[in-house]
């Protein structure tokens, strides 16, 4: 791995190109290379301040980008942010479990023990994607892919500390 004083003078370019690869663009489809782009440079870098002070907000276009579909490349990238800076992981952990609850329940994550008046009700009931056991259309496939991935995604992410 190269010194931090040769990644130095290029880290704002490198995130500009990361930000814009994880931009949802019809011309282009380069999530998964600017999410394992952004994993490496959060491993090199994890104490840049350009890097520290965009990750958040970056994290936040990466799971708006994957449209709730939560790739691997995705976990995985949201696990080694959180590895390299741990400040980071109790929102990255936050974020995920947001992203998996609104795949499972069409709702926020809500911890356990949330008074049932501030409980916030599903936008659709997620069992009406798939009646009866079986696949009835494409959407209901997307679907189903997309409940199976969120459930590996809280097998594969760890969410320990959070509650």
């Amino acid at each position: 791995v190269a010194g931090t004083w040769v990644l130095e003078p290029w880290i704002p370019e490198i995130l500009r190109l990361v930000r814009e690869g994880i931009t949802p663009s019809a011309r282009r489809a380069n999530l998964d290379e600017a999410i394992v782009c952004l994993s490496m440079l959060a491993i090199a870098e994890p104490q840049n301040p350009h890097v520290m002070e965009q990750m958040p907000d970056l994290i936040e276009h990466m799971l708006a980008a994957s449209h709730g579909t939560l790739p691997r490349p995705l976990v995985t990238t949201l696990a080694a942010i959180g590895g390299a800076m741990p400040l980071l992981l109790p929102d990255i952990q936050m974020k995920l479990l947001d992203a998996i609850s609104f795949t499972l329940q069409r709702t926020p994550y809500q911890p356990s023990g949330t008074p049932s008046h501030r409980r916030i009700a599903p936008l659709r009931s997620p069992s009406s994607a798939v009646r009866g056991g079986e696949v009835g259309s494409a959407g209901n496939e997307a679907r189903q892919r997309a409940v199976t991935r969120a459930l590996e995604a809280l097998t594969e992410f760890d969410l320990t500390g959070n509650h």
